[in-house]
Formats: C-alpha cells, structure tokens, sequence
C-alpha cells in the first residue's frame, strides 16, 4: 500500500470518527470533538483534524465535500 493510500484511509477514519462523535455528543464544542478525536487517532493533533475535515493545504482531496456549519461537519451534497 502506498503513502498516499495510507493518508487516504487516515483521513477516511478521521471523518468516520468525528462524524460519530458529533452524532452521539451533540452538546459537544468543536474543540472538544478535535481533541477527541486527535486522542483516537495518534500521532495526530486537534489542528490536523480540523485541516483534514476542512481540507486544507495538504490534507485537501479533490472535490472537497464536507464543510462546517455551526459544530456540525456537513455534506456539500
């Protein structure tokens, strides 16, 4: 499996997390939800998250589909 493929599930996983944990903690700041999923997904940091779900500079996939509203991570679609 290559380097890319690698950061593409990670970031697969990172999404599948914080989707899950916003759906089961709704009350849940944002910076809570980075934190704890950054705590699930070691060596990664609360800001990486939050690249990799707004897809910024390097963790950005093309197109990008997600985007936050309020709390909320949100499909484009």
């Amino acid at each position: 499996m290559s380097r890319k493929e690698r950061v593409r599930l990670r970031n697969n996983k990172v999404r599948e997390i914080f989707s899950a944990l916003e759906r089961k903690h709704p009350q849940w700041r944002l910076s809570a939800l980075l934190e704890e999923t950054a705590r699930q997904v070691p060596p990664i940091a609360p800001a990486t998250v939050s690249a990799i779900l707004k897809g910024y500079g390097i963790y950005g996939e093309k197109p990008n589909k997600y985007h936050f509203v309020g709390n909320y991570l949100q499909n484009k679609n």
